[in-house]
């Protein structure tokens, strides 16, 4: 065992606490949607997320703010909106100032663009104090107040139903 294994279980202890904690105190926020955060994997096409964020939720790029997940490889130098497993620190202390300030945030809305039950992703959403977060089911249901079904390839689709829901919502 090494000081990654015992790090990463003190990350996983945390995260457990906090999402039991933040479950039983979930709010719904009814104002309209100004402000929008993603959070995507590395292997997803920003450019078309943004295009097709701006254009369906009529949101200009000020409005508009993201972060990349990228595992981490040593060495290599990445732009600031990237983050990795190494920008937690023991008890998910966050040492990255980018990704304190992007969790800090008030975004009105929050959406996961990943699919995959990844520990380090599903900590940025759960620390966001975004009002209203929007992902994919059955990773961490607890951490949305909506989740739409659908390929992660089709992202198009899930932008679709994302407005769909958002004004049924009437936060558009």
């Amino acid at each position: 065992m090494n000081l990654k294994h015992f790090k990463n279980k003190s990350i996983q202890k945390y995260y457990q606490k906090e999402i039991l904690s933040q479950s039983n105190n979930r709010q719904f926020s009814s104002s309209k949607i100004r402000k929008v955060g993603f959070v995507i994997e590395s292997n997803q096409e920003k450019d078309q997320i943004v295009k097709l964020l701006k254009k369906e939720l009529d949101l200009n790029d000020t409005q508009l703010q993201f972060l990349i997940f990228a595992e981490y490889n040593k060495g290599e130098v990445l732009e600031d909106y990237f983050f990795t497993e190494n920008n937690f620190g023991w008890n998910a202390e966050i040492k990255s100032n980018y990704l304190k300030d992007f969790v800090q945030k008030d975004f009105d809305l929050l959406v996961n663009f990943s699919d995959i039950d990844n520990l380090f992703i599903n900590l940025v959403v759960l620390e966001s104090k975004a009002k209203f977060k929007v992902g994919f089911p059955g990773i961490e249901d607890n951490l949305y107040q909506l989740m739409i079904a659908c390929d992660t390839s089709q992202i198009p689709t899930f932008v679709k139903e994302l407005k769909k829901y958002l004004h049924i919502l009437k936060k558009l």
